[in-house]
């Protein structure tokens, strides 16, 4: 027997613009320059190494 789903799944996670930083609302809205293309879930430490006496970055990001 071959099970159908109820509903259609859609897969949301790629294609997302990230930016360090805080953004004007004009950035969330579409307009400005494009930011980071990467897919959900993302770490915005990734390639943050540790370094004695060096912090990662823990500020503000946005996502749109």
């Amino acid at each position: 027997m071959t099970e159908t789903p109820l509903r259609p799944r859609y897969d949301i996670s790629e294609g997302w613009e990230f930016v360090r930083g805080r953004v004007p609302r004009r950035w969330l809205s579409g307009r400005g320059e494009a930011g980071e293309t990467v897919h959900l879930p993302h770490c915005w430490n990734r390639t943050d190494t540790f370094q004695y006496g060096r912090k990662s970055y823990s500020g503000r990001g946005a996502y749109r």
